[in-house]
């Protein structure tokens, strides 16, 4: 998720409008703690790649890694940084799509439609 709350209302609004379930952290370390508790299964994370404590990158590193053997949840990159090569960094870090900020709902459905195609391929 994202630490910026006007962020984690869009991402939740858009969310609830379609029908799905959303967790809301604002730091990596919250991310990976829910996923390692395997309380929950997450199917897909929408990460900041700027969030404190541990940034969206460091926390894709180990999302993978504890997910070795286990299917790991989609991660979508968010970021205000859209320079070149931006998203092709984040890529090689592991996460699986890429949205820059400011959100707009039709890049969001499109992603989350990227990661349904794959969610279903792997079952």
């Amino acid at each position: 998720m994202d630490d910026n709350l006007t962020s984690q209302r869009i991402l939740t609004t858009l969310a609830d409008k379609w029908q799905m379930l959303v967790v809301v952290f604002s730091c990596g370390s919250e991310a990976l703690t829910l996923l390692k508790e395997g309380k929950q299964h997450f199917d897909l994370a929408v990460l900041d790649v700027q969030m404190p404590e541990m940034d969206g990158l460091e926390a894709t590193r180990r999302i993978k890694a504890d997910c070795a053997g286990q299917q790991a949840p989609w991660i979508i990159a968010l970021t205000a940084n859209a320079m070149e090569g931006d998203q092709e960094m984040y890529l090689q870090t592991g996460m699986d799509d890429y949205l820059g900020k400011p959100i707009k709902s039709g890049e969001l459905a499109a992603a989350l439609a990227r990661a349904a195609t794959r969610s279903r391929a792997d079952f």
